[in-house]
């Protein structure tokens, strides 16, 4: 009777511990992938246009932030004399979003609401004088514009294909900026036509 019993009772363990081995490598395999999926960097982009003239100093700078070239073209607009021509660079880093995190702090500050109210009317201004001179402006004085108290806004690049500015206020130490189409970002990582401070 012992004989007939060793065999049945010999099967149970076996299978209890094929059970407990698969379990093992299921949860090996799960652990596995969170933690692959929390390594895998988010990756920030950006895309800019630098003057030939400012090009290789350009790339030393946003090499040195981590910034790595993804894409290169030559872009050119207009004709004639208001052509103008540049290497439009896409580059990409990895990084969180911190776009959100930044504008969140800076969203109850009056001082730098109203500088990037400023900057989001720069924006209708500068497209108003691109209708009427197929160029962007790189004289404030040159558009219908008015700025708040306090602000002074600097159009730091203007061409054919986009321009960025900044704007400071005596109220405040930090410095906002925007860009629109083939131009540098003032603020490094931000968004197209979004004005952003630091």
């Amino acid at each position: 009777m012992t004989d007939a019993t060793t065999p049945a009772s010999q099967a149970l363990p076996r299978q209890l511990t094929v059970l407990i081995v698969l379990a093992v490598l299921i949860l090996a395999a799960l652990l596995f992938l969170v933690f692959r999926a929390a390594r895998t960097p988010e990756w920030r982009y950006m895309v800019i246009a630098p003057p030939d003239q400012m090009l290789e100093g350009e790339l030393n700078r946003v090499g040195a932030e981590g910034w790595e070239i993804v894409s290169a073209r030559r872009a050119t607009s207009g004709s004639g004399d208001y052509a103008s021509a540049a290497y439009e660079l896409i580059l990409k880093r990895p990084g969180v979003d911190a776009t959100a995190k930044i504008a969140a702090t800076q969203a109850s500050d009056p001082t730098l609401a109203a500088m990037r109210s400023d900057l989001r009317n720069l924006i209708t201004a500068q497209e108003a004088y691109f209708a009427d001179n197929v160029t962007y402006a790189r004289d404030i004085s040159k558009l219908n514009y008015a700025q708040s108290a306090g602000d002074s806004v600097t159009i730091t690049f203007a061409s054919g294909i986009g321009w960025s500015a900044t704007v400071k206020n005596t109220g405040t130490t930090k410095t906002c900026g925007i860009f629109v189409g083939a131009a540098t970002p003032p603020v490094p990582g931000q968004p197209e036509g979004a004005p952003m401070c630091q």
